[in-house]
Parts: C-alpha cells; structure tokens; sequence
C-alpha cells in the first residue's frame, strides 16, 4: 500500500519518531520516601593514598550503577587496573559470563580542551609533537600557535619557546614547528619545519644552536627541505627526519654531518627508499626506526644504517607520489606519522589516518590498539588524527590529538565498560565478579523484586580497588568532548547540528547498514525531558544535547517548531508533540504547563497500569496519524508496562518534491558497490543542470533544492568508492563551511532510488554519548516532573522511513532560490561534472533559512530498505 502510493506521487516523504518512555523506580515507592533517600549520585570509596597513586600500577576494581536490581534490568559494570587487550570474564548472580575485552589503555588526563583551539596557555592550535624529559615534563609542539610549550608532570605550565600565535625567522620564533625531543641534559629540540631547520635550546629556554639553513631549503648536507621529525641516540648523536628530502640525517652532538639514511630527493618502495618520512625513533641499541609515511610502514636499521625489518606494507603509488598500500587491519597502517619505543622495545606507531596508536612487540607482532580503527571522534576512547606517540618513564602513552587540539595521557592498564542485564534467581545477596585471568575482583549485588523499596543508599564501588570519582562522573567525563564540541556552537541550530554528527558516528560503530534518523526530532523530544531534569541528570542532558538554560531552550523550540509548522511552505513539514501520562498520577502543573505552552504537548491521560497494551496502541495510533501512516507499530509489544507513568512523543513528518525534476525514463538499472566484494543493482536516476556543488581532496558535496528552496537535500560522497572514514570527516562546523563555499555547476547527477526503514533504542547510545544517569533508576532526577525522583528513562524508542525517487507532484514555482541560481539544464555549453553515487554515501535533508538538519543518514546499500 505505501509502495504503490509512492509510486503514484512521486515525492520525497520522510517521516521521523521519537518516544521516551518514562517509568517509576522499578524499586522505589511513587510515594515520597520518608527517610534514608538515594543520593543524587553514587557513593565511592576512596583511594587512601590517591595523591601519590601510579595510575601505571593502579590496583584492578570494578564499578557498578546499582548494587541492586530486580531481573531483567540493566546496569552498567565497569572496571579498571586489569591486563590490557585481555579477555575479562563478568560472573553474574546465577553464574553465567559475560565476555569483555579490556581496553588497551585507560584514560588518564588531558592537557587542552578538547576540540576547542586557542592562544592561551591552556588551548592548543593542532598540536603536532609531544615529548617527555628524564622528569616527565611534557613538551609539546603546538604547530598552530608557533609554539612549544612546557607542562609539568601533572599539567602546569611551566615554559613558552616562540611566539604564540606569530611565525617569524628569527631565533625567538618558529613557522609551524612539527616536532620536539629531548637530550639526556634536558635541551630542547624543535623541528622548525617551514624555517627548514632544528633548533636546540637549553632546558630553560636559552637558545644554543642551529642546523639547517634558517628559511632556506636545498639538498645538500648543510640544508633541510621541511624537516618533520628530530630525536636523539645515547650518545647526543641528532637524527633529522628531512621530509620533502625524503632522508633521514645523522650529525653530532655538536652539529657535523655524520651520515644519511635514503637517498637525497629520491622517494621509493624498496629499503634503500622513504616517501616523505614524518618520524624517527631509537631504541636503548641504538637502533633506528623511521615513520615512512608516504609508504605506510615503519622500517627499522640497524646503528650502522643496515637495513632489518618492516611494519607495514608498502605498495606502488599514486599519482600524487603516495603508496596507495593502505589500509585499517593490523598489518596496514595508513599514513603513520610517529613512532615511539618503551624499555621493552614495544613499538608504538601514531597510525594518523587510521585515527589509532598501535602497539607491537619488538618482533612485531600486534599487541594491541587505542583508539577505534577507522573512526574519527572527539571522546576518550577516540582520536582524531593523533600525530604523535610518546611514553614516559612509567610507559604511560601520550597522544598528541592533533585535530581534537589536545595531548591525552593514558595508563598502559587495561578497562572496560559492559551493561548487562541481571538474569533471573533466587532473591538474595550475591556477588558480581571480574577476572582477566591474572587479577579478580567482585562487588556485592542483591537481586531483589521489583516491588521492593530501595530506601538506602546505593554503594557502587567496591572491590580491591581504588577510585577517586563516583561512576556517573567517571562516564560524564567520556561526554566532556562532545560538551566541549557542542557548547563550541553557538545557538540551537549548531547545537543540534553538532549532536546529529555525534549520534550518527555513534550509531555507525555498530550498525554497518543503512542509517536514517532524525536529529531535531530527538532532540525536541529531549528538550521535553529536560524541562523536568535536575541535578545531574540536566547537566548531563543539557551537556549532551548543547541545551541552553531551561528558559532559553524552550524558547528557543517554540521558535523553531513555529518556523517548521508553516502553513505557507511549498512542501508538507509537519512536527508534532504530545505527553501521555498515567490517569490519576500527579505531575506538577507547571511542568505539564510549560509543555502545552511551549511545545504545544497537552497532557493527555492513560491507564498505563492497569491496561498497559492498550494504551501503547493508543500512542501507535497516534503516531500513525501524525506521520500519514507511514509509521506503524513504533512502540512493540511490552515496551509499555505497569511500571510506566510518563510518555513523550515527537514526530516529524515531510513530504517534499524535487525543485528540478529527474525523468523517470532515464532511470536505469546500475551497479552500486556496497563493499570491493559486494555489487548490488539497484535503479539508478538521471538528472543534468545546474546545482550548487563543492569537492575537496576526498569528498563531492550536492545540494539539491526542493520546490520553494527554503529546504534542501545535501549529498556528501566519498571519492574513494570503498573509504571507510566517511563519517570520520563530517562535522557541524564543516557542514557550515561547505554551505559557504557552495557554487552553482552544471552537474550530471546519477543517484538511486531508495526507501530506508530505520528503527533504534537509543539507551546505549546516549548512555555513551555523556548522559547515563537519565536510564538509571538510582541516579535519574526527574523532580521537576512530580517533585520527587521516582521516574528514570525506561526506552527511547526511535523510528524514521524515507523514499527517495524521481519527482513528485507539480507545484508552485520557485522562490528565492531561483533568483540567486542559474539552472542550466545541459544548455550552458559548459562540461558538467560527474557526480555519480554508486557506492555509500551521507544525506541529509536541511534547512537553508537557519542550517538546522532534520533529517540525515548514510546509504550503504539502496536495496537493503
């Protein structure tokens, strides 16, 4: 039926739902507790000595969210001090496992705020080097500040070499320095790449010495060409990696030239060769380890310069000169741009492009990983393009972050986050338990009935361990980035914007199909919830979703949704709100008050229950109404219980027709490449004429407008037809700059047909993202709901279709979009450009008036549906 109404009308229909189930405390009385009330927050147990605690040999513990909890709920168990890169083992009360692996690392600390740059001693602009003396200071070359600054060992700003924020030639400033390293004296040296020299510095910032020519390049033994990389033997002995010579140099202590590894402006594969060399490293044998970057490998010689061995494959280049050999398995890197050794002679390698740090042994053989392969963000347990890899005298691992403008030290431990769901037993006291193999660790646990009162406090760590935070802030620390990212965007719409980013990278960590979701949806849901937050949770909330103050934000929607319900618009957008609540229980007027005034929800009551399935078909009902029936069944069977007494829904619904047409008898079956071993057919449309168009090194950006031009749709698509760091280079402050740089091209496009159903328990994820406390009855405030903290998220069911096809039903003509765009139609005699989407790419359906993305996606494969 929807099929065949498609077919018939010919238009782009999206449809979007968002629905928070809210329910009472499964073990908490909906009545106000008379005494002993749960904190706000977990309680911890302290470290007794945290001040002088080695996060490298910190003992193994284990978090809990709750000690207590019925069967069938879940809580999140995390712990910390265990072997990294290991299978850990979770024993739940009746005795079944959960299997984890341990991270390869535990975060630490930061230095810079993460994804925010700045001139001050506390920001960096994109830092490139990071370095550690003989005391665990901290250096760090941060290359857009022109700058190398020195930190203590805990982080105090201690020294400035250069100028901040000012490139010069002199010797009191740097042009984009990339590098620093140490000598065993404590003098400094910088890789001052576009001055195409190595200063050395003494330990209290005097200068001492040059090599190179300053601001001059050549290839003889007494000039650099952009030297990237400088580090330093035993015996003082200073390795120049000399970039664009492709060459490694060798001089004394005192600056002669003593050797050269590579071959002087000659770039190759072979062993004699290097293409661009960004680092070099030295073990305690002096053995040399050379980043070849342009290769993709890291190779090791011996002291003499004997060649020895490879990690990595290199392969035959590109025509940019580049080996075209890469990859994100563990035996490819893709461009990796710094190399580091612990006392073991383990090789740490900055896999840049990969967004990783890889570990190996000395034999080279793969250790472990940090970071995710492949995949940019901006959290703890992600990087975005890290330059450099550096280890202290602990061996704990410092990264220099170098698009999310920050250095991140890590422990070489190893931990791990798991949310389980209690399974049914005997009601009673058990013990939840940890092991690795090596250590063990448990927390007691009670298993109790859903109707039992929990009327004292909640304890939720335990074990051997030490800890110097409550759990709630330890994950809220993991949401710091994307706080930082969004409140870096100013008003509602970059806010929403930048947590659309945030949750489709989310999503795509774990779902390797098609994605479509909307945003605004979500996030006006939320808005709801947080008009009733407190605490913790309306931090955590207004952290996550870029809110502005309670009154600010609601303000802000009713502007919004005013705008997006309007009645004159050339197309169907539709958002719509409603709240469902238990009949007879009380929720504060002014809550229920601010959601009809200002999100046009009134208050509409339910017998959750005593009759809790007739009431999900109820707001299924309603659902299907609001989104023209093309959204059916979002709640399924039990997802409303007895237990639930707040219901929010939001839904959003489009229907829109292309401003410039595709013609159906162009349409034509053709290949897609879901994947290098995956071609599917799929029916593929044809349009050429004017569009707003951009490209850059790695993507083709396509506007296409609806009728009206206050709405378009954007293509981003890879040039690469099988990248897999698509979504890695998307973000709100580059979706901005691309609307900026737009421009009018004749364009042959060739995009396929597709209908997408999409549906998501969005619990985990925004759990990840920076808020769990919302989904866990222990530490969930919603008081500004009923007065007290008996409610807590139980789901948040979101569910979204879409069909694309080729042109829709006849309407008005074009507005403004038409006077500002020249549609040339194939007769402006001008070559048009190819953009032909037969392999994945992003979409996302915008706003032009404000920028504010309702809704987006990623199309893998257009006959998955």
């Amino acid at each position: 039926m929807i099929l065949e109404f498609m077919k018939r009308n010919k238009a782009l229909i999206l449809v979007a739902v968002t629905v928070i189930v809210i329910s009472t405390l499964t073990f908490i009385s909906i009545t106000k507790p008379e005494s002993n009330t749960i904190p706000s927050t977990p309680q911890a147990v302290q470290s007794t000595d945290k001040t002088n605690q080695n996060p490298s040999t910190m003992i193994p513990s284990i978090t809990l969210s709750s000690d207590r909890a019925s069967a069938g709920s879940m809580i999140l168990v995390s712990g910390g001090g265990f072997v990294q890169s290991a299978p850990l083992q979770i024993t739940l009360p009746d005795n079944s496992v959960v299997n984890v692996t341990t991270s390869p690392g535990t975060y630490v600390s930061t230095l810079g705020v993460s994804s925010k740059y700045g001139t001050d001693n506390s920001h960096f602009s994109y830092p490139q080097g990071v370095a550690l003396d003989s005391s665990g200071n901290i250096y760090v070359a941060d290359r857009g500040n022109d700058r190398v600054q020195k930190f203590s060992s805990s982080g105090e700003y201690l020294l400035t070499l250069g100028v901040s924020g000012t490139s010069g030639i002199d010797i009191s400033h740097f042009n984009t320095p990339v590098s620093v390293a140490l000598d065993s004296s404590g003098n400094i040296y910088v890789a001052d790449t576009y001055n195409h020299r190595i200063q050395k510095f003494s330990s209290s910032g005097e200068y001492l010495m040059t090599l190179g020519v300053s601001g001059k390049f050549g290839t003889d033994n007494a000039h650099f060409s952009y030297p990237e990389g400088v580090a330093l033997d035993s015996s003082g002995n200073i390795y120049v990696v000399d970039t664009y010579n492709h060459r490694i140099q060798k001089f004394s202590s005192s600056g002669q030239y003593l050797s050269t590894l590579g071959m002087s402006s000659e770039f190759g594969t072979d062993n004699a060769h290097f293409c661009y060399p960004a680092s070099v490293a030295l073990d305690s044998s002096g053995n040399i380890y050379v980043a070849d970057s342009g290769n993709e490998r890291i190779q090791k010689f011996s002291s003499s310069g004997q060649y020895m061995s490879t990690l990595g494959a290199s392969g035959p280049y590109m025509s940019s000169g580049m080996s075209s050999n890469y990859g994100s398995d563990n035996s490819h890197f893709n461009t990796p741009e710094s190399v580091a050794l612990d006392s073991s002679g383990n090789i740490y390698v900055a896999d840049t492009y990969n967004h990783r740090i890889q570990k190996f042994s000395s034999s080279g053989t793969y250790i472990s990983t940090l970071g995710a392969s492949g995949k940019y963000g901006s959290d703890n347990s992600h990087f975005g393009y890290p330059a450099s890899v550096a280890l202290d005298g602990s061996e704990n691992i410092y990264v220099a972050d170098f698009d999310n403008n920050r250095v991140q030290k890590f422990t070489p431990k190893g931990s791990f986050e798991k949310y389980v769901t209690i399974p049914s037993a005997a009601l009673g006291t058990y013990v939840i338990s940890a092991t690795d193999g090596k250590n063990s660790v448990s927390s007691p646990f009670s298993l109790v009935s859903q109707e039992m009162s929990a009327n004292k406090p909640v304890q939720t760590i335990t074990g051997s361990g030490n800890a110097s935070t409550t759990f709630a802030s330890y994950l809220l620390s993991h949401g710091i980035s994307v706080k930082d990212a969004i409140q870096k965007s100013a008003g509602p719409v970059n806010a929403s914007n930048t947590f659309a980013f945030f949750l489709l990278s989310n999503i795509a960590q774990n779902d390797t199909g098609n994605i479509f979701f909307s945003p605004y949806s979500i996030s006006d849901a939320f808005s709801m919830a947080y008009e009733g937050a407190r605490g913790n949770t309306e931090s955590e909330i207004q952290s996550v979703f870029g809110f502005a103050d309670r009154e600010t934000q609601r303000e802000s929607i009713k502007e919004l949704d005013s705008k997006i319900n309007s009645p004159d618009a050339n197309y169907t957008l539709n958002i719509a709100n409603a709240l469902w609540v238990q009949k007879n229980y009380p929720i504060l007027k002014e809550y229920s008050d601010s959601l009809q005034k200002y999100y046009s929800a009134k208050a509409e009551n339910l017998d959750f229950e005593g009759n809790p399935d007739g009431s999900r078909v109820v707001i299924n009902k309603w659902v299907e109404n609001k989104t023209a029936q093309k959204i059916k069944d979002l709640l399924a069977e039990g997802s409303i219980t007895g237990f639930t007494r707040v219901v929010l829904t939001d839904a959003v619904y489009f229907k829109g027709t292309w401003f410039t047409k595709f013609d159906e008898s162009q349409t034509r079956d053709a290949d897609f490449s879901v994947s290098k071993n995956d071609v599917t057919k799929v029916p593929m449309m044809h349009v050429e004429t004017g569009f707003k168009y951009l490209e850059d090194d790695n993507l083709k950006i396509l506007d296409m407008p609806y009728n009206g031009g206050k709405l378009s749709m954007m293509i981003i698509l890879p040039k690469d037809n099988y990248s897999n760091n698509l979504i890695s280079l998307l973000s709100s402050d580059k979706l901005n700059q691309w609307k900026k740089n737009l421009a009018v091209k004749e364009v042959s496009v060739h995009m396929p047909k597709f209908m997408l159903h999409t549906k998501y328990k969005l619990n985990e994820n925004l759990a990840e993202m920076g808020m769990p406390s919302a989904f866990d009855w222990a530490l969930a405030d919603f008081s500004g709901i009923t007065g007290y903290k008996d409610l807590y998220i139980d789901g948040v069911y979101h569910k979204a279709f879409v069909d694309v096809n080729e042109k829709g039903t006849e309407a008005a003509a074009a507005t403004a979009i038409v006077d500002n765009t020249v549609m040339c139609g194939g007769t402006c005699g001008v070559q048009p450009i190819e953009f032909n989407a037969d392999h994945p790419f992003v979409f996302l359906i915008y706003d032009n008036d404000n920028g504010l993305i309702l809704f987006m996606g990623e199309v893998v494969n257009p006959s998955a549906g």
